[in-house]
């Protein structure tokens, strides 16, 4: 009770703030002031604030229209959780890195026709979502122009400026992915218009649902099409991102639910850990790091401690001191090694096993899984 009464102070406070920041960016245009730095930086932040807001209600407004309920929506540092019966409101000061997200209720996929529909709210969601951001784009231009031709106001040019160039950057990311995240345009186009890297995708996001174990327990249409989709991965290249990352859930699934490994991911393990060299340029990454880890668990459950202390020596000793590092290395020396580090590994604010943790720990899916792995000693 108290923690809910702290949240809803501070997101009384922080709401507040933002129409008084509004009332003031008016105030400024209305007096044409003259710009100062602090203008400058009041003026960025509302509007990077509007933006974001805009981005996340336009992937919103799409789940609505194909009636899939909202499970979160999230503007740093408030997110509003439903957690099936009731809606939530929780401060984050973590995920400062996100800014952002709108998170739809899964569904239990059990057929094509389900998954069909689900990847088509998604690639809608981000097709729409990168037209928001153009037009935000060309709105801001439009009112640079009318400040500078029409008004002489230099605010009002300044405020088309800063919005131009917020979502420009926006639109240009959009266009981006790395090993660990992607933008909405190359989601659209690349990601749930494949339906290789879709599925997993889709299979992954079933641990943001509020019924996380009903829905994993139908998965079955799922795993074996993401099990086709691996093969069809691998077929193309062994050292595969998209393969790994494939692999990597199998994984995760044999550890923590006890669900046997496809044969064709046993085969991929041994494979590859015959030429774990070939893996040396994407060492530094978390796919690898995440992979490299649950290999070393899954040789130590199935009772080949050796090979897991080597993977665990060669590799994992050597991570960084970057807080997912040292969290992967702390588990891996309670699992592996046997030390006794459950006190800081069952705690929440701890877990951290990757870019996102301090989004995704308020989702009970993605905290229950490290949980269970974080128990084994």
């Amino acid at each position: 009770m108290a923690r809910r009464i702290k949240n809803t102070c501070m997101f009384l406070i922080l709401i507040s703030l933002f129409l008084m920041t509004f009332w003031y960016v008016l105030d400024t245009i209305n007096n044409n002031d003259n710009p100062t730095l602090a203008i400058y930086i009041i003026f960025f932040i509302f509007l990077l604030y509007v933006s974001i807001i805009i981005h996340e209600l336009t992937h919103s407004l799409v789940y609505i229209f194909f009636k899939l309920p909202i499970r979160a929506f999230c503007i740093f540092p408030i997110c509003f959780i439903n957690n099936g019966n009731r809606w939530s409101v929780m401060i984050n000061w973590n995920y400062i890195s996100l800014m952002g997200a709108s998170v739809p209720e899964q569904i239990a996929i059990i057929n094509e026709n389900d998954f069909k529909r689900i990847t088509k709210v998604y690639s809608r969601s981000m097709l729409v979502a990168t037209i928001s951001g153009f037009i935000m784009t060309i709105i801001g231009l439009v009112i640079l122009i009318i400040g500078y031709t029409f008004f002489e106001n230099e605010n009002i040019s300044i405020l088309g400026s800063l919005l131009l160039f917020i979502n420009f950057l926006f639109l240009a990311g959009a266009f981006t992915r790395t090993t660990n995240a992607s933008g909405d345009y190359f989601a659209y186009k690349y990601m749930f218009n494949d339906a290789e890297i879709s599925t997993h995708l889709i299979y992954d996001y079933m641990k943001f649902s509020v019924k996380y174990n009903e829905i994993r327990s139908n998965s079955s249409y799922l795993r074996n099409k993401l099990v086709l989709c691996f093969k069809k991965k691998i077929n193309e290249k062994l050292v595969n991102i998209d393969a790994i990352v494939i692999a990597t859930t199998f994984i995760n699934d044999f550890l923590i639910r006890k669900i046997d490994l496809p044969e064709p991911i046993v085969k991929y393990i041994e494979d590859l850990n015959e030429n774990l060299e070939e893996l040396e340029d994407i060492k530094n990454t978390e796919v690898f790091k995440k992979y490299i880890t649950r290999i070393a668990y899954y040789y130590e459950f199935i009772g080949n401690s050796s090979m897991a202390k080597k993977l665990n020596y060669n590799y994992i000793m050597n991570f960084s001191d970057r807080p997912i590092d040292k969290y992967l290395k702390m588990q891996a020396q309670q699992i592996i090694l046997k030390e006794d580090h459950t006190s800081l590994l069952l705690k929440r604010e701890n877990i951290k096993p990757d870019s996102y943790y301090s989004f995704y720990r308020i989702f009970d899916g993605y905290i229950n899984d490290e949980m269970i792995l974080n128990k084994v000693k």
